[in-house]
């Protein structure tokens, strides 16, 4: 199947003009082939595509052009054909271990392992006349910190998942290497049931900020429990051995791990757990103190502690977490957290509650 051609007017040209970035043109040689193996892209990746703003007298940027919202370098939303899913496909290099770690972590005998939060392996698709890229599919997953923690149990349910992945990992000896912030998912079907925009979190699917198409969502502890998910293994090695396992290199969205350096080697596994630790304390430290709070607080400083040789292990850090949960009863966990805010004061909090307004 030959490429599709990428329409010269319809190739970005100024800021903000909508049309389509360089990294977004391998959609749209690829529109026909991926249609033809079940998955249908959205209508900006049609080698026809005719910008809606320019069949219609409405400004670009006015909040009611969906096709206008660019995908990410590497992934694109689709919906496959088959069953209506909305999935994500993600190009990965043949060259790193992405593709062979999500393989081994979709395998029935490690999704039989309940610690196995990583995301799922759904298809790969071999791409025609390339020998250096495949495309995985995976189902369309929310971003996690996009909708706020409003009770201690939600913080209490994604603190035991996340660290029950990092020790399902390294028992494979598997690091991950950017176990940070925005690679941490949730399955959103039922916290936003009229669904959203995959490159835009806070619109509807349709990609409307306008009163006629509101984004509305719910609490996380209402439509409990929730799945939590790890995603992008574009950094991910994995080892022979735990034992005087080094690498270098200074990798993932948090920088800060004291030991991480371009030249002298160091302990991947420590750096894994500090990820996590130092992402927690962030979760934390968003909401107004209170006691059950500190006592999960505690486990995160543990895991981000400056000396490697002091952190917890993976396993240590989940047999702590899940012995402080337990200690966090069930009345605990559905005390009320706020955002460490002036704005959320008793007025504000009253409207909250009795759902006058659902602030994000």
């Amino acid at each position: 199947m030959e490429y599709a051609i990428v329409k010269e007017e319809n190739r970005h040209q100024e800021r903000d003009d909508g049309l389509l970035f360089t990294y977004e043109e391998i959609w749209v040689r690829h529109f026909h082939f991926l249609a033809s193996r079940g998955y249908q892209l959205r209508p900006r990746y049609n080698p026809d595509w005719v910008p809606s703003w320019r069949l219609k007298p409405v400004k670009y940027g006015s909040g009611k052009n969906e096709d206008a919202i660019p995908a990410w370098p590497k992934v694109v939303d689709a919906i496959c054909l088959t069953n209506g899913q909305r999935v994500m496909l993600k190009h990965v290099e043949l060259s790193s271990e992405e593709l062979s770690i999500m393989t081994y972590v979709n395998t029935p005998a490690a999704l039989e392992d309940s610690r196995n939060h990583c995301v799922r392996l759904m298809d790969v698709i071999l791409l025609p006349a390339c020998e250096t890229h495949a495309l995985v599919v995976t189902p369309l997953l929310y971003e996690h910190s996009a909708l706020p923690f409003r009770y201690v149990g939600e913080l209490v349910e994604i603190s035991i998942q996340i660290i029950e992945c990092l020790d399902f990992l390294h028992d494979h000896n598997i690091v991950h290497r950017d176990f940070c912030k925005f690679n941490v998912m949730v399955d959103g079907e039922r916290l936003i049931p009229g669904g959203w925009h995959p490159f835009d979190p806070r619109a509807p699917p349709d990609g409307r900020h306008d009163k006629l198409s509101r984004f509305k969502w719910v609490d996380r502890r209402s439509t409990g429990p929730h799945a939590y998910y790890l995603i992008d293994f574009g950094y991910s090695k994995r080892l022979e051995s735990r034992d005087g396992a080094l690498l270098t290199g200074i990798y993932g969205q948090d920088d800060s791990v004291p030991e991480m350096s371009l030249t002298v080697p160091y302990d991947p596994y420590p750096v894994d757990v500090y990820h996590v630790g130092n992402m927690l304390l962030k979760f934390y430290g968003e909401y107004r103190p209170c006691g059950s709070l500190e006592r999960l607080k505690e486990v995160a400083q543990k895991m981000a502690h400056k000396d490697p040789s002091s952190r917890y292990t993976a396993q240590e850090a989940s047999k702590e977490i899940h012995r402080v949960c337990r200690k966090i009863g069930y009345f605990r966990r559905r005390q009320r957290i706020w955002p460490d805010d002036p704005i959320f004061d008793t007025f504000f909090r009253f409207l909250v509650r009795i759902g006058v307004i659902n602030p994000l």
